[in-house]
């Protein structure tokens, strides 16, 4: 782990309230789906595989997705790492990319305030230009059984 993925790490461990029981149903893939930006009409989606942490409420997690831009005929390729931390009113998750086509790409930020086994909504929000609803959801197939 790189020293600012550590880092990032033991933040959220110290901020992070005691976790909901049954979190560890969140581990496994999901599949997840931006609302269309709201000026540029771009979309973001992809796939989320969630795994435990060093604590029962945080979770690694490495994001493969694609913002598609129609109307500019762009379309970004991403991966990212990411630290996600469980509490009592969300999941927040905290990324950095590993890796993008696109160097203007910033790393996405979700908060998750809807959690279950099954389905996950909130909002993506980058801190430059995106702020958008997001959905996370899987089916059991896809599901990481503890």
């Amino acid at each position: 782990m790189s020293v600012p993925a550590a880092r990032l790490a033991l933040a959220l461990l110290m901020l992070a309230p005691a976790a909901r029981a049954g979190d560890q149903n969140l581990l496994g893939r999901w599949r997840f789906a931006t609302a269309p930006h709201p000026a540029s009409d771009c979309t973001i989606e992809g796939t989320a595989d969630v795994a435990r942490g060093v604590a029962a409420n945080l979770y690694v997690i490495a994001i493969e997705a694609e913002e598609r831009c129609p109307s500019f005929g762009r379309v970004a390729r991403v991966s990212e790492r990411c630290a996600g931390v469980l509490s009592e009113d969300a999941l927040v998750i905290r990324c950095r990319l590993v890796q993008t086509n696109m160097p203007d790409y910033a790393p996405d930020h979700f908060r998750l305030d809807a959690v279950s086994p099954t389905q996950m909504s909130g909002r993506l929000d980058d801190e430059r230009a995106w702020d958008v609803p997001v959905r996370f959801e899987r089916t059991g197939a896809d599901a990481l059984i503890s």
